[in-house]
């Protein structure tokens, strides 16, 4: 991550630009409020700078599993520089990192879950969680009824329509364009039951398969694949279990932790470290156990591999891609939506959650892929409407 050090010639040449940027926007808003010295303090502040702050937010802005870094970035030029313009654009800085709904859960595999019935803001949207901690504009009974076709959707952030209303989120979006199309044919309706938590990666989706998916019955159920969970996300997760003593549930986690020599008394730095190179051998893993429980469930199951970057296809996803079809899985590759994308693909400049226009775009690439895909298509009753294209 880059720095700007106020000693050196890049921090000093900054200075006189933040000056003014101040000048003509502080004046009015009452950014020093009479008091310069903090101003002069903060542009001292060696934290770091605006494309770091960008680096740490993409995706999932500034979460509840990050409180170290929200410290260092509540002071100083950075935190200054981010509610300057969020003044600007009429993002409260309140708003933009208001607490998510989650409940913290010691000695659990899991670091928290949606609170059920909580409700609160995010960049402005009201964010809603049912009585089963799901957000979702219903609240589906767990029994399913015989002629309607359920499909739980296991993800994160991006999953749950951050910083967009939950009704144009491409769960929902996709829920409402399956039954414009389908229902009556096969299946008098389709329901989606979404499933996702912020920051929720690889492991805590394998967990929320095994453990919680089936008892709403679900006849697909979609695990969304990100770029960002291997990107140090996953290896810092397994290794702050670890170091917690909390269960790691799944073998292959105490296999690989095993194999790298991590020992009870190493810092949890040094077990992130011996971990990080263990990446991909966990995404792996992880898939090939999808995989297993799928079968062994006898639950149909397909991984969503979402590409939410305008940059191109990030070779992580493609690898993650590679690897559930290596293990079986059916993969819809959900990789045009963003090219030649622009800033409105995304919900706020330094929020990267799909905005309402992305998310439709999302459904529109999904929904065509789910009827293309030769072991879906049948299954959605969407045989003969594939067949008349």
């Amino acid at each position: 991550m880059g720095r700007v050090s106020w000693k050196s010639d890049a921090g000093r040449a900054v200075v006189p630009l933040v000056l003014l940027l101040a000048l003509f926007y502080g004046g009015r808003e009452g950014l020093f409020g009479g008091d310069a010295k903090q101003v002069v303090a903060d542009l001292k502040n060696d934290g770091p700078n605006e494309v770091g702050l960008d680096e740490l937010t993409k995706n999932y802005y500034a979460g509840l599993q990050e409180t170290d870094r929200e410290v260092n970035l509540g002071s100083g030029l950075t935190m200054w520089v981010r509610n300057l313009f969020d003044r600007r654009q009429g993002l409260t800085a309140d708003l933009a990192r208001k607490s998510e709904p989650i409940e913290n859960l010691d000695g659990h595999f899991l670091f928290w879950e949606n609170i059920r019935d909580e409700e609160v803001m995010y960049k402005g949207v009201a964010v809603r969680m049912n009585r089963f901690g799901h957000r979702d504009d219903d609240a589906y009974e767990k029994e399913k009824p015989a002629d309607v076709f359920r499909i739980a959707v296991v993800g994160g952030s991006n999953c749950m329509a951050y910083g967009v209303e939950v009704e144009q989120g491409w769960v929902e979006l996709l829920e409402a364009r399956l039954n414009q199309e389908l229902a009556g044919r096969r299946w008098r309706r389709f329901e989606l039951i979404n499933f996702a938590v912020v920051s929720y990666y690889l492991p805590e989706k394998l967990y929320v398969y095994k453990h919680q998916v089936r008892d709403f019955h679900p006849d697909l159920v979609l695990v969304e694949a990100l770029a960002i969970e291997l990107r140090g996300r996953m290896t810092d997760s397994v290794a702050t279990r670890i170091f917690e003593k909390r269960p790691l549930e799944f073998s292959f986690f105490e296999e690989i932790a095993r194999n790298v020599g991590i020992k009870p008394d190493h810092s949890q730095k040094k077990m992130s470290k011996l971990l990080k190179g263990q990446t991909r051998i966990m995404a792996e893993e992880c898939f090939k156990e999808i995989a297993r429980l799928s079968r062994e469930y006898q639950l149909p199951t397909a991984v969503l591999a979402l590409r939410l970057e305008i940059e191109g296809v990030h070779p992580m996803l493609k690898f993650q891609s590679q690897v559930a079809r290596e293990s079986g899985l059916p993969v819809l590759e959900v990789f045009d939506t963003f090219e030649g994308g622009s800033s409105d693909m995304y919900v706020h400049p330094r929020d990267y959650h799909p905005s309402f226009k992305a998310n439709q775009l999302i459904v529109d690439e999904l929904y065509n892929d789910l009827l293309s895909d030769p072991t879906l298509r049948p299954m959605l009753g969407a045989a003969n409407v594939a067949e008349s294209r």
